[in-house]
């Protein structure tokens, strides 16, 4: 979640080329399957933020592995 979310503003969600990481961690996760899964990411922070009427920041990272695996992510494969 962390490489998701912007370090200015609220309730604002990145996903695609624009992840924050390093150089090494970047080469990686720009292949195209990995930004389907930020994006699936994103959208799943997203709508329950909305649903709950929580801040992204109150979202943690197990809690959206574990909304993605229920959309059948298979996350812990």
């Amino acid at each position: 979640m962390g490489t998701l979310i912007s370090r200015a503003g609220e309730n604002l969600i990145l996903a695609g080329r624009c992840l924050s990481a390093e150089h090494e961690g970047l080469a990686s996760a720009r292949v195209t399957a990995q930004c389907f899964g930020y994006g699936h990411a994103a959208g799943i922070a997203a709508s329950e933020a909305v649903t709950s009427g929580r801040p992204v920041r109150a979202l943690s990272g197990e809690e959206i592995h574990t909304l993605l695996n229920t959309e059948d992510a298979q996350l812990d494969v």
